[in-house]
């Protein structure tokens, strides 16, 4: 019983196999390389509309601050006219 004999050589199919395993290889790498930078393009534009949005938020939170308090002003303003009311009502 004989075993299994590989010869050690070199032939054309060899060759064209590892020639075509390069060739898909490479263009693997292309593939993923231009995935990795158009991905890293798509987060700095996310990263600067969220600094943008934040911005905005923040003048939103200002200015919602700023009414809070006008109305609060009113609001006590509103109060001393009743209470100044109030006591010329009392009078006889």
């Amino acid at each position: 019983m004989a075993g299994t004999t590989f010869e050690n050589r070199v032939t054309l199919g060899n060759i064209l196999t590892l020639g075509a395993m390069l060739v898909a290889g490479s263009v693997g790498y292309a593939t993923l390389d231009a995935r990795g930078a158009a991905n890293s393009l798509t987060n700095e534009r996310q990263d600067t509309r969220i600094e943008i949005m934040s911005v905005d938020m923040s003048r939103m939170a200002i200015g919602a601050a700023r009414s809070d308090e006008k109305l609060t002003n009113i609001l006590s303003v509103l109060g001393e006219i009743n209470a100044r009311l109030k006591e010329m009502e009392k009078r006889p």
